[in-house]
Order: C-alpha cells, then sequence, then structure tokens
C-alpha cells in the first residue's frame, strides 16, 4: 500500500486488491480499502519519507534495510586447537539490491543480506565511523 502511495498508483493498487472481491461487497470492500490508504497516508506518508523513497529508488548501490545480531563466544576450533573462548557478535545486515515498480517485486528476489563478524574493538570502531557519518549528514539536512 505505502508502494503505491509513494508511486502514485493507488488506483492499479485498489484494483488489484479488488479484482477477486466478491461483486456484492466490492463497493464495501472498496470503501474501506480506500479508508485505510488515506490513514495509511496520514501516518506515514510525508515529504522526508518521499525523498527516502527517491533516494533509495535512485541509487546505484543497494539500500540499507535492516541489521539483526546476536553474540557468541568461540570455544573450539579445528583449525586452532589451543583456542582461548572469545566473545564476538555476528550483525546481519540486509539490503534491497533494486526496485522494481510492480507491487509484488518487494516479496522477493530484490532482497539480500550479508553477514560479518565483529569483536568489541571493532564495535567500536564502527560506532565512532557511524557517528562522524551521522554528525556529517545532520549538518548536511540543515544547510
Amino acid at each position: 500500500m505505502l508502494h503505491a502511495l509513494l508511486e502514485g498508483e493507488v488506483d492499479d493498487f485498489l484494483d488489484y486488491r479488488l479484482q477477486n472481491a466478491d461483486p456484492e461487497e466490492r463497493s464495501d470492500v472498496e470503501t474501506a480499502l480506500r479508508r485505510r490508504v488515506a490513514q495509511v497516508q496520514d501516518q506515514l506518508d510525508d515529504e522526508r519519507l518521499r525523498r527516502r523513497y527517491a533516494l533509495k529508488k535512485t541509487s546505484k548501490a543497494p539500500a540499507f534495510s535492516a541489521i539483526s545480531w546476536d553474540i557468541k563466544s568461540k570455544i573450539a576450533d579445528g583449525a586452532m586447537p589451543d583456542l582461548e573462548p572469545f566473545p564476538y557478535a555476528t550483525c546481519r545486515i540486509s539490503y534491497q539490491k533494486g526496485f522494481d515498480n510492480a507491487p509484488w517485486s518487494m516479496l522477493g528476489g530484490l532482497f539480500d543480506s550479508a553477514q560479518i563478524n565483529l569483536t568489541l574493538d571493532e564495535v567500536r570502531y564502527v560506532i565512532r565511523v557511524l557517528q562522524t557519518v551521522q554528525a556529517r549528514l545532520e549538518s548536511a539536512e540543515q544547510e
């Protein structure tokens, strides 16, 4: 629904959602869908979101989607028999490889992820770098 709003294709979205509706209930279903579209537009559709969407849609690089993580401790490894236990985090960064105007394209094929292991020192380094990126982006947005 949000994709249809951002693309200005609400009527196409409604047609798609109504194609299997019972003819006797079609008017009520359409009214309910239009009400829901208006609610989503009021709550989520703002200029900043539109600008973020335009950036991601026109960018040549993958767009950030999500990050998940877990903490582990490596206690043994066949390549190093005398390994001391050491905690680390495995982070999975998910991203969208591209954008397609078809509504079903959001369901698969365009998303991927990469996993990376990080020690505490590396996490601290990433945080420092991202704080610098954050400060520069905040400054650029205020200009």
